[in-house]
């Protein structure tokens, strides 16, 4: 899990309440493999994490993406070979049933 580049979503943190667990109003499609990971991903973010270096939007300048880049791994000493990307290999849905709550709980 170390040395992986991942991306979180902001749809990610509706599978969790706000102590990461999965309520029982919420119904997703995700393996319970991929919560987890998921889980212990938003929690490093959110304790922040001294090993999670973020990564800076480029925005719209991409005339110097490529030295962007080089200048970023350079910085933070990131060997790209030794990396990878946590890809989810499934499509992530999460339905909420709203009946047991009110809307300004969320």
């Amino acid at each position: 899990m170390n040395k992986q580049f991942f991306s979180i979503l902001i749809t990610d943190y509706f599978h969790f309440d706000e102590n990461f667990n999965i309520p029982k109003n919420i119904k997703s499609s995700y393996s319970n493999e991929i919560l987890k990971l998921l889980k212990e991903r938003i929690m490093k973010i959110e304790n922040n994490d001294s090993n999670i270096i973020p990564i800076p939007r480029l925005g719209k300048n991409i005339l110097n993406f490529d030295k962007d880049i080089s200048d970023f791994l350079e910085r933070n000493t990131i060997t790209i070979e030794a990396t990878s990307i946590w890809e989810i290999d499934e499509i992530g849905n999460v339905t909420i049933n709203l009946s047991s709550r009110k809307w300004w709980e969320f």
